[in-house]
């Protein structure tokens, strides 16, 4: 990887590379990443994806691939945003209070909606709060 990192999430791109977001440093929750990057299995090369609009850790299994291409990146911040391959871009999406920052689970539903729970924010015990995304 360009940076060793830990507590960071991936997820497979529609054109088979693997974006990966977030994670920190040894100083844990003092070392937050807002970096991300692309592996290219082709090149077996690391290269840089810009930045997230957010630092994120912890938010392993909330890396969510959508049917139009998009990457849904919901955990390790109380703000969700979406990843666009085409574009390299990232941008915040408008969420729910109810939206924990850490160790949230997303899964991908039937209809393309997807639904994420639980987790605990900074400073806050576990919730049992769920909210849906609707792209």
């Amino acid at each position: 990887m360009t940076r060793p990192r830990h507590k960071h999430a991936a997820a497979i791109l529609p054109d088979g590379r693997v974006l990966i977001t977030g994670g920190s440093d040894e100083r844990d929750d003092r070392g937050q990443y807002r970096d991300a990057e692309i592996y290219d299995p082709q090149s077996e090369r690391f290269s840089s994806a810009g930045e997230l609009r957010r630092a994120r850790y912890k938010h392993q299994g909330t890396m969510t691939p959508l049917v139009d291409g998009r990457i849904l990146v919901a955990g390790g911040a109380g703000d969700p945003e979406l990843f666009d391959p085409v574009t390299a871009r990232f941008t915040l999406v408008s969420s729910s209070n109810a939206l924990a920052a850490n160790f949230s689970t997303a899964t991908r539903l039937e209809n393309g909606h997807v639904l994420i729970v639980g987790g605990y924010g900074n400073g806050t015990a576990a919730r049992n709060a769920a909210w849906l995304f609707i792209p």
